[in-house]
């Protein structure tokens, strides 16, 4: 999830851990166990949340810049801030790695990708505990295998295996939250996330899409923690 929204449920196949850039994530939730009533069957076995930095009225800056010994490299860059009654944070990032042969033997076991993100997010304060956000996320990856160079002469005759995966995510969420008292708030998000693949293993092709909506509105009552 993100920052509350199921908004990977089912598109795993498209998604993976390495695609979430860390400068703009404040916190990580873990939620073990069936969770199925709150977030539907992708949850049997629970769910992570990863939550967003939220803007500041001190501007942020952050850059990461990673590099490595097979000669791929990634660069990031976050930047928030909040000014009066509205606030965004915007992170984009690029990322790129060749295909390496490390064992000499003409299949890479290093795949090389090009990958970019981009993740601005919009917050504003209309009135007192009232708290409106907007999110768009956008990631474009190619990914290639299979042979490197010339194939070696104990390869069995036919056309040159290769391997690459092109994929598209689009995704966008909006929330709204009021504070009505001391105890209790009421929260509606909504998300909508759209996927396309195009993946060819040697002369095979495959292009699947997927588009996928969720929402979720409750009243939480805020427990009261007293020390020991």
């Amino acid at each position: 999830m993100l920052d509350g929204i199921p908004a990977f449920g089912g598109l795993g196949a498209g998604f993976t851990l390495n695609q979430l850039a860390p400068l703009n994530l404040r916190q990580v939730e873990v939620v073990k166990g069936a969770s199925s009533a709150l977030y539907g069957a992708d949850a049997i076995a629970g769910v992570v949340n990863f939550l967003t930095k939220e803007p500041s009225e001190t501007p942020e800056f952050s850059a990461l810049f990673n590099g490595t010994t097979q000669g791929g490299g990634d660069v990031a860059l976050y930047y928030g801030r909040r000014s009066d009654n509205m606030g965004w944070t915007l992170m984009a990032g690029a990322s790129r790695q060749p295909r390496v042969d490390v064992d000499g033997d003409a299949y890479a076991d290093v795949p090389g990708y090009e990958k970019l993100t981009l993740t601005p997010k919009f917050t504003a304060y209309p009135a007192a505990g009232v708290r409106l956000t907007a999110t768009f996320g956008m990631l474009h990856e190619d990914r290639t295998g299979g042979l490197v160079g010339r194939p070696l002469p104990t390869f069995p005759i036919g056309p040159p295996y290769k391997e690459s995966v092109r994929s598209t995510r689009i995704d966008g969420a909006v929330g709204a939250t009021w504070e009505m008292d001391a105890e209790r708030t009421l929260a509606f998000k909504t998300a909508g996330a759209w996927l396309t693949r195009d993946a060819h293993y040697g002369t095979a092709l495959s292009t699947p899409a997927r588009l996928r909506f969720t929402w979720k509105g409750n009243i939480r009552k805020r427990e009261c923690l007293r020390p020991w």
